[in-house]
């Protein structure tokens, strides 16, 4: 059986082959889904980490074990407890940090100075302080004390600044003796600062160093361990590696994070970590991303599937009289079943071998993905096998095996005289019996009208992390196949339309291409619904790309309002301010020319944005919202906003702002809450000072403008709060609060590395910035976009590739079996010329119709459903409408590429003509 297996599959390469590849993809495809996940994940998972870092300044997968304590003891029994609990995580520990010192203690200097009587300082030691550090002055402590009983310690410089000592100084504690009676002294001997700033050791980036004394472990054991007029601060510090933790272990490590923070004993020693949080952002998302990423390889899993019966379909139609002929000679039913499981195993197992590596490379590529049939090589995936694509794997080869033995069910049990009573019958299609096409469009219809009355439960539904429902998915994909059919059903009826209104001008060969489409309409079929499918799920697939990321964009343009916004730390006489109540604030202003030095920088302006209130009469509070002073000119030279979110162009309101120096424009819930018309005068009061304001106009958007801002709760409950915003002219209001810090609006004629070179090299203090630039470079790189824009990808070029080999199949097929027909008709005297026109005639009936067809289709599937499953994709802080977004580009590219696919299969086609040898059937039509 075996042998005429092998026999059998010889004779039918080119069937084989595709059933072949149609095994390939499938698993690869399927596999591709598990090893993408793993390796997406792994790389989200750092880069959550990394983001935490860049937020917070520390390490950002620490585990701290933090005891105030008048027992030194306990420093023991913390830290053997902080060494097992860490033990337990199974993720690479990077280092284990101790730092234990004594509470801030008064000290007196040595020296006879006036200020030298009451220094406050502490004195600790970390583990392993010496490798960490570099001496910029002095030498480094001992490990006993100094022959005149001092301890040896060292100190950054901003301690030398803030406790007001010299090097070499030496500080007598006030209260603090050992040995009974003598007094403890430390002396400076040294100035370090940190071998590498970011060195996770230095986790508390240095902020509570300022005053502390640091010695050997020896030397504070000595003399502190006994001592009852201090306490003592121990820090325990478990430092993870987080790049090397696996996301499986997410759950593990939190469930034992939450066992330590319950433990009777320790657990009140320990925060809940910052990691925690990051677990939390991380699985929300993955959860997102996970059922996301599987809906949309649906629809290209069912076509694959359908792909291959359709294959196994038509190779079992070529073998129906030998299987007929073999049932007829007494074949049994399970041997029949038999070989053609063993066929379908042996080409799935072929297919394994061969789509787990493909599936492996695919992964490499959706990586790299940055739009729709756009690839960044540059930033491949780092992927790996693993059991569950393994798992995936052998899955999609057991749906293959039945894909391709079902119809053998069908063939299996007709004999010689069934084949022939079958031949003289013509059933319908059984989708076409039983209203299939109907069914589906009636479904994606109910499921339209649906989420059309549900939009806001949507919205609230992603914002709370969740991924959108899959039946919206679903109805997507049913209704371009619903419409699909539909256009199946009423072909025929258009043909024959067109062939009434064309019968009496027709030539013989476009009677010929006519008779021809008409009688073998239903063989058509299936290869016209995969090209209209193709079409349609490219257009949709490259709509739902385009407006994601376009949407994505314009928000992070507007929240962010230009390239580049900079809050710098000004100078100020707080210090003084605290000593003296009756001194005000002054703040001293940065040059702000100095911007203009800056490579790259195209235009710049200030914005003040500071907290306003307005007071209903003497001390009811009103409303507390956001004021933001500009310089009209050049904030309308930066920005840019559509008019079509204004009830008039947007310059008009800053050409109005501009011509009223005292003029406001307020935010439109302002009016419909607070009743405000245009020429009201209202009291603001900014910085405690108060002034007058003169209403010229209501605005629903403005750059950086958030009119709601949704809140979730613990319980997971959404609610909604209003945001005010009152927008005047910068000069005005520095006329009467006089200069306060403002934001530096930065426009940028390219990358804006030139920016943070600047700031570095001027040793500018930011205490804050924005970086639009950078948020839409990342935007592309997140994991559900470019999973998204990768998965999509993929899925039309599977589409495509699985169309083209079709289609050729096919139309390779009805040539080679008409091959009797075009030499009679060769006999008959038509040219070889007309021959091609029957055959051009028919690729427009059932290709260029089907195409036409899949541009309607995907259009409207675009419309209806594409802003819905946007809400998938858009931000917790979207502010501005969605909008559908069609790219020429995008379109171009995507039918230039269904273009070379079809023109590749006619090429093929217009040789395989070619080569026809046509003299034996122009012989026997002479005859």
């Amino acid at each position: 059986m075996i042998r005429f297996m092998l026999e059998k599959l010889k004779h039918k390469k080119w069937m084989v082959l595709c059933l072949l590849i149609g095994n390939v993809l499938l698993i690869a495809v399927t596999a591709s889904q598990s090893i993408y996940k793993s390796a997406s994940f792994q790389r989200m998972l750092t880069e959550e980490f990394d983001k935490k870092k860049a937020e917070t300044g520390v390490w950002p997968q620490w585990l701290r074990f933090s005891l105030t304590t008048g027992e030194y003891a306990e420093i023991s029994g913390l830290e053997g407890y902080a060494q097992e609990s860490a033990n337990q995580f199974q993720v690479p520990v990077m280092e284990n940090v101790v730092h234990v010192k004594i509470r801030e203690q008064i000290l007196r200097s040595t020296m006879q100075r006036e200020d030298g009587d009451n220094i406050t300082a502490s004195v600790g030691f970390m583990s392993d302080f010496e490798n960490h550090i570099n001496l910029i002055a002095g030498k480094m402590y001992g490990t006993t004390l100094t022959e005149d009983g001092c301890i040896e310690v060292v100190v950054n410089q901003e301690a030398l600044i803030q406790m007001n000592v010299l090097l070499d100084e030496t500080l007598g504690f006030k209260k603090l003796v050992y040995d009974g009676d003598k007094t403890v002294f430390v002396k400076i001997v040294g100035v370090y600062e940190p071998k590498d700033t970011e060195d996770p050791y230095w986790l508390d980036a240095q902020k509570d160093f300022s005053k502390e004394c640091f010695t050997s472990a020896e030397v504070f054991d000595y003399i502190f361990a006994d001592q009852q007029d201090c306490a003592y601060v121990i820090n325990y510090d478990t430092l993870f590696d987080y790049e090397q933790m696996d996301p499986a272990q997410i759950s593990t490590f939190s469930r034992q994070t939450n066992t330590i923070l319950n433990h009777a004993t320790y657990g009140k020693y320990m925060r809940t970590p910052a990691y925690m949080s990051v677990f939390q952002t991380f699985q929300a998302k993955q959860k997102k991303i996970t059922a996301t990423l599987f809906i949309l390889q649906i629809p290209c899993l069912i076509l694959l599937c359908a792909f291959l019966f359709m294959i196994s379909e038509q190779m079992l139609r070529m073998e129906q009289n030998e299987i007929s002929m073999l049932k007829s000679r007494g074949a049994k039913k399970s041997q029949i079943l038999l070989l053609y499981l063993m066929q379908s195993t042996l080409l799935a197992f072929i297919g394994l071998l061969i789509g787990l590596p493909l599936g492996k490379l695919l992964c490499s590529l959706l990586g790299s993905a940055r739009a729709f049939l756009e690839f960044d090589l540059s930033r491949l995936l780092k992927t790996s096998f693993t059991w569950e694509s393994l798992l995936y794997g052998l899955a999609a080869m057991a749906v293959s095996v039945t894909m391709t033995v079902i119809p053998v069910i069908k063939y299996s049990d007709v004999s010689i005289v069934n084949l022939k009573q079958s031949k003289a019958r013509t059933k319908k299609p059984a989708w076409m019996r039983f209203g299939l096409d109907f069914i589906l469009i009636g479904i994606s219809l109910y499921g339209y009208y649906s989420f059309s009355k549900t939009s806001e439960s949507i919205k609230e539904q992603v914002i709370t992390g969740k991924s959108l429902d899959p039946f919206l998915y679903f109805c997507a994909t049913f209704f371009i196949l619903g419409i699909g059919l539909l256009f199946l059903r009423v072909h025929p009826l258009m043909i024959k339309l067109l062939y009434k209104l064309r019968e009496k001008k027709l030539s013989s060969a476009g009677y010929m291409s006519f008779l021809s489409t008409i009688r073998t309409i239903s063989k058509q079929q299936f290869i016209m619904l995969f090209m209209i499918l193709t079409v349609a799920l490219g257009i949709f697939y490259v709509t739902i790309a385009r407006t994601i990321l376009d949407n994505a964009e314009r928000n992070i343009e507007y929240l962010d309002g230009c390239d580049v916004i900079l809050e710098e730390k000004w100078k100020d006489n707080s210090a003084w301010v605290k000593s003296n109540d009756k001194t005000k604030i002054e703040y001293y202003e940065p040059e702000f020319g100095a911007y203009y030095k800056i490579d790259g920088v195209g235009e710049l302006t200030k914005v003040l944005y500071d907290d306003v209130r307005v007071k209903d009469g003497a001390d009811a509070v009103k409303l507390d919202g956001k004021i933001m002073g500009i310089r009209t000119k050049e904030f309308g030279e930066m920005t840019q906003m559509s008019d079509e979110l204004f009830s008039q162009p947007y310059y008009d309101y800053l050409n109005a702002l501009a011509n009223t120096p005292n003029g406001v424009l307020l935010s439109e819930n302002m009016r419909t809450q607070f009743q405000y018309k245009i020429g009201d005068l209202i009291n603001v009061t900014v910085r405690d000072r108060m002034f007058s304001l003169k209403v010229i106009g209501f605005v629903d958007y403005w750059p950086t403008y958030r009119q709601t801002e949704y809140i979730t709760n613990e319980s997971g409950n959404i609610s909604t709060r209003n945001n005010y915003l009152m927008v005047s002219n910068l000069s005005y209001i520095q006329q009467k609060i006089d200069i306060t810090p403002y934001h530096v609006w930065m426009k940028f004629n390219g990358t804006t590395e030139d920016f943070y070179r600047f700031v570095k090299e001027n040793d500018i203090k930011v205490k804050s910035y924005q970086d639009a630039v950078v948020e839409k470079d990342e935007l592309q790189t997140d994991t559900l976009f470019q999973g998204t824009n990768g998965i999509l990808s993929l899925s039309f070029i599977v589409i495509l590739l699985l169309c083209g080999v079709g289609y050729l199949i096919y139309w390779i097929m009805s040539i080679r079996s008409r091959e009797l027909l075009f030499g009679i008709l060769r006999a008959m005297g038509m040219s070889k010329k007309e021959i091609l026109h029957i055959l051009l005639n028919e690729q427009i009936f059932c290709g260029v119709m089907s195409i036409a067809a899949g541009v309607l289709i995907g259009t409207a599937t675009s419309k209806m459903f594409v802003p819905m499953i946007q809400n998938a994709y858009a931000a917790t802080d979207q502010v501005l409408p969605l909008h559908l977004v069609y790219s020429i580009s995008d379109l171009s590219k995507l039918f230039i590429t269904i273009a070379m696919v079809l023109i590749a299969c006619i090429i093929v086609l217009v040789r395989i003509i070619g080569k026809t040898n046509i003299t034996s059937a122009l012989k026997l039509g002479e005859d």
